[in-house]
């Protein structure tokens, strides 16, 4: 399992786009933002046959974030083909981790043939998201426990200056 991290605005998208250009037989999911009345993020399947029904799986307004665990796992799950060689799983490591379906599934990717690259969510996006979920202090508690017990074992983690590095180790094992 690789983990890419990064502050937001610092290119993680942009380094997903690259690999999604240089390599074949990829699955997984990329993150849509969506800005209107509400922020909301949507969850868009790497591969085009996999037709998922375009739901948020979180909102924001001012106050408040709001979290839909049935449809993160609906369009994560839909959009992970086992038979890819790369699966990408594009944000990971916030409110997701409350839900224990969710988790499960995260750690049974973790033992998955396929390599798993991870985009996950810095400790400080985690915190400003933490701030508008009125989650209580046992649910926060479970979150951060939740994205310790998912990085352990990582074989590789990179920062999005690294980009070079990742795509090398890429080119290696998907060669």
């Amino acid at each position: 399992m690789i983990v890419l991290t990064g502050p937001s605005g610092s290119g993680k998208s942009t380094l997903i786009e690259r690999i999604l250009k240089r390599f074949d037989d990829v699955s997984g999911y990329r993150t849509r933002r969506e800005t209107g009345e509400k922020t909301a993020f949507y969850l868009v399947p790497i591969k085009p046959e996999c037709d998922l029904p375009a739901v948020p799986f979180l909102t924001f307004d001012d106050h408040r974030a709001r979290f839909f665990p049935d449809a993160f796992h609906l369009a994560a799950a839909g959009s992970v083909l086992q038979d890819s060689r790369l699966i990408i799983l594009d944000e990971v490591g916030g409110l997701e981790l409350t839900s224990e379906v969710i988790f499960d599934w995260l750690m049974q990717l973790k033992d998955s043939p396929a390599l798993l690259l991870m985009v996950f969510k810095s400790d400080e996006n985690c915190r400003r998201l933490l701030a508008k979920a009125e989650l209580s202090p046992e649910a926060e508690d479970l979150l951060w426990a939740r994205r310790t017990a998912l990085l352990a074992g990582v074989g590789r983690i990179y920062d999005v200056d690294d980009a070079a590095q990742l795509l090398a180790y890429l080119a290696d094992r998907l060669a």
